[in-house]
């Protein structure tokens, strides 16, 4: 089914409406041949990755750019960098299984700095979430390090990843060709939308052993407004 831009457009607007997390009033967006650009603000870091997170669920959408802007309310004073360091340690102590040992957490002018090692994709992308919901975050720059415990062979690796993309619920998945090399893994093929691209990668991220992912797949199905 081809969906043209005006279409996608409206779609794209009624989900963002749809979610309760959202100001929707304060977002803007536009589209063009399957491109969708957010622009305006959002008062945390966390609600532009959930408006991120709603467009890439719209059947249709082949990109998106965000730059909606994080600004905080007014009226309400900003915590300090060192409380928001303070409660993202405590949230992660919380909610993860276990810390990395090699872990460093530094906030500046409400940027979060992530450095260390971690032994799976998943952990490191848990970890960018907590700090990203916390209150006063105006960005998360997660830089740690994928480093299995247990080092598998590419081959080895191969089959996994090809295992878990077979799962049924992943749905279509024949085109997805992987190739990895020295631990990355690299994805190539055509999809059917931007959430099935996410499951994929999703799916590649809890395979033990892939240190990073290199997403080189396509989105079908889209043209522009004729």
């Amino acid at each position: 089914m081809i969906i043209g831009d005006n279409e996608l457009k409206k779609n794209v607007a009624d989900r963002l409406r749809e979610d309760r997390r959202l100001d929707v009033s304060k977002i803007h967006v536009d589209v063009k041949h399957g491109s969708v650009l957010l622009k305006g603000s959002a008062d945390t870091y966390q609600a532009s990755a959930f408006a991120q997170e709603d467009v890439a669920g719209v059947a249709g959408v082949e990109k998106i750019v965000n730059r909606i802007e994080v600004r905080l309310p007014e009226k309400i004073a900003p915590p300090t960098d060192e409380a928001i360091r303070a409660r993202i340690r405590a949230m992660l102590s919380l909610e993860s299984e276990k810390l990395p040992v090699d872990f460093v957490l530094a906030v500046a002018h409400g940027v979060v700095f992530i450095d260390g090692f971690v032994e799976t994709l998943k952990e490191r992308r848990q970890i960018g979430r907590v700090a990203a919901r916390e209150r006063g975050v105006l960005e998360v720059r997660n830089n740690l390090t994928v480093v299995p415990g247990h080092v598998k062979s590419d081959e080895d690796l191969t089959d996994r990843i090809q295992a878990a993309l077979e799962s049924d619920n992943l749905g279509d998945t024949k085109s997805v060709s992987v190739q990895v090399e020295r631990g990355v893994a690299t994805l190539t093929g055509t999809v059917a939308s931007l959430e099935a691209r996410r499951h994929v990668n999703d799916a590649v991220d809890l395979v033990l052993g892939v240190r990073d992912v290199r997403d080189n797949l396509d989105v079908a199905g889209r043209v522009g407004d004729s």
